[in-house]
């Protein structure tokens, strides 16, 4: 059946079959006739194979260049887009700064959206092609010695372990009007725990004067809604700090930057910082009270037995 094959009546495989037979009779090795001899055909289809791999190798490296041409394209494109808005938004911004200093400055704005000056001492602001610095440095330039700024007056210094001066309003609030208030979980120092408490620095709260301003508004009837646990830590711990200004006759910003080391040790943890300082008796000890008072009696009453026992 293969010898029906044309393959096997082509010359090539005539040739091959004279060579194998000579080199069985000769007793030499086949292996030493060449691919192309023993199997025709093959090495041109290795050829054809391997050009068509380095085609293919060179139209993925033209895919590659291309699109990272694109995407440096792109960034390029976006970093052009984002300093243009850039751009826009100082100019507007600074066109906003112009017309506040040209106020300030004394002028007018007329019909047609411009300003005329009316103080012979205001200065004229071009706020054309200006950058946002530029536009700052400009107005407060021309603005000094023509703008009165109101000086915030300074704070009074406090007593000797007195309470942060604060402004109450004037108000008919019920306890009720102050559900919504919230107690800080968690403070990152001891001046936040401070300034919650009586409504300043940060928590400012004139309306109110913070947690204090309400207890003296309203007693214990506006804060039924909080966790009495952290109110009481809180408590004894400004308590704590005004304790010490009086007993050292410093102001309570002095108690409150030594212990801010202690605090942080603690964790930041009021609880943990009431029990450490209450161990190291630097807590005001209160008068005891209720249960406590029993238990202090009859503490004392045990102690005066064993006494009398060991006499």
């Amino acid at each position: 059946m293969f010898q029906t094959l044309p393959v096997f009546s082509s010359d090539e495989f005539k040739q091959y079959k004279e060579a194998m037979s000579k080199a069985l009779a000769t007793s030499s090795s086949p292996l030493d006739a060449s691919l192309e001899k023993v199997l025709p055909g093959v090495h041109s289809r290795l050829v054809a194979s391997h050009n068509a791999t380095m085609l293919l190798g060179q139209t993925l490296g033209a895919k590659v260049d291309q699109l990272s041409q694109i995407v440096v394209d792109g960034l390029a494109h976006l970093q052009h887009t984002t300093q243009a808005t850039r751009e826009e938004t100082e100019k507007a911004v600074g066109f906003a700064l112009v017309q506040t200093g040209r106020q300030l400055l004394g002028e007018e704005e007329t019909a047609g959206g411009q300003f005329e000056e009316t103080s012979p001492t205001a200065a004229s602001v071009d706020d054309t092609d200006l950058d946002l610095e530029d536009v700052i440095e400009e107005v407060l330039a021309t603005g000094q010695g023509n703008v009165a700024v109101e000086a915030t007056p300074p704070r009074p210094p406090m007593p000797f372990g007195g309470t942060v001066p604060r402004v109450v309003g004037t108000h008919n609030s019920t306890p009720e009007d102050h559900r919504d208030y919230a107690l800080t979980l968690k403070h990152s120092c001891l001046q936040d725990v401070h300034d919650e408490w009586f409504g300043s620095g940060k928590f400012a709260d004139d309306a109110f004067g913070g947690i204090d301003g309400r207890n003296r508004l309203h007693g214990a009837k506006w804060r039924k809604h909080l966790d009495n646990g952290l109110f009481s830590y809180n408590k004894r711990l400004v308590e704590g700090v005004m304790y010490q200004s009086k007993l050292r006759k410093c102001q309570p910003d002095e108690v409150i930057r030594e212990w801010e080391v202690l605090f942080e040790k603690q964790s930041f943890s009021v609880g943990n910082m009431v029990k450490y300082l209450q161990s190291q008796s630097l807590l005001k000890v209160g008068k005891p009270r209720g249960a406590s008072l029993a238990k202090l009696k009859a503490k004392e009453k045990a102690q005066q037995q064993q006494a009398n026992t060991s006499q």
